[in-house]
């Protein structure tokens, strides 16, 4: 795949809302948990740079992973560090290497070689949403801050619903609105 079309599909991907609902949604979340991961950047003067992300794509032992390229986008960065299952005792972090950037987009896919088993986000892409349809916020805000251990933080689940969906001209769905809590260290994770 180029990578113009490896980031098309990650923007497809990314506001392709999941269906939730009974026992599917404890189902649903349990593998949202397990396929985002921590992403952590440069040293700063405020710490470690990080932001959060998601599998998209497993091939083999090759995963892809979506982020917003804001996280991974900056010219003193190393290859980013990828925490699959962060704060969590059987914790795996593994070196990404940047495959396509997407600047206007604001995203980036990561590529990581991995063994072993690992969750890709379930989408759905022709689940039907409207105002008030739930949706689910995962990440690591705040990053290493809300760490009880000296550790990596553990995901954090934020729940919320559509607020408005913002078409555009030609009556395309433009902007999904919504008013669960997101905050620094979100960027890159799954809605």
């Amino acid at each position: 795949m180029t990578r113009r079309r490896i980031v098309l599909l990650a923007c497809a991907l990314a506001v392709a809302p999941f269906a939730l609902g009974g026992d599917a949604t404890d189902s649903i979340l349990k593998s949202a948990k397990l396929a985002t991961v921590l992403i952590k950047g440069r040293e700063t003067y405020f710490g470690q740079s990080s932001g959060s992300g998601f599998v998209m794509r497993k091939d083999g032992n090759t995963l892809y992973v979506a982020t917003n390229a804001h996280v991974v986008d900056d010219p003193g960065d190393a290859a980013p560090t990828v925490v699959f299952r962060s704060g969590q005792k059987d914790e795996i972090s593994l070196p990404g290497k940047v495959v396509a950037l997407d600047r206007d987009r604001d995203l980036a896919i990561l590529k990581v070689t991995a063994s072993g088993p690992v969750s890709v986000i379930p989408l759905s892409p022709k689940a039907r949403i409207k105002e008030t349809s739930p949706i689910y916020v995962l990440g690591f805000p705040f990053g290493q801050m809300l760490s009880v251990t000296a550790g990596n933080p553990s995901i954090t689940v934020a729940k919320g619903a559509v607020s408005s969906i913002r078409k555009d001209e030609g009556g395309k769905v433009a902007r999904i609105q919504i008013d669960a809590t997101v905050n620094p260290g979100n960027s890159g994770g799954p809605v």
